[in-house]
């Protein structure tokens, strides 16, 4: 009988854990259905978080340019589409 219930429990937790990923990631799933971005929308808020990286303003042509002069950067963007 002990052996029933443990593999009940083992059987219960991988659901519980999908479920709780999928509640996770409703939020931005719903927004991106309500809030569609136009296709030439550029990211906006670039913080450079580790790295050697300069951001551009971007250009009349709707270009953003990215130059990093070193081998790895982090760049947390208020918005990225």
């Amino acid at each position: 009988m002990r052996t029933t219930r443990h593999t009940l429990e083992l059987n219960t937790r991988p659901r519980a854990i999908a479920f709780a990923v999928a509640a996770a990631f409703l939020p931005w799933s719903a927004h991106a259905q309500l809030a569609p971005v136009a296709p030439n929308t550029l990211p906006t808020g670039g913080t450079v978080v580790q790295g050697s990286i300069n951001i551009l303003p971007a250009t009349p042509q709707n270009y953003l340019e990215v130059q990093q002069s070193s081998q790895r950067g982090i760049v947390y963007w208020n918005s990225f589409s």
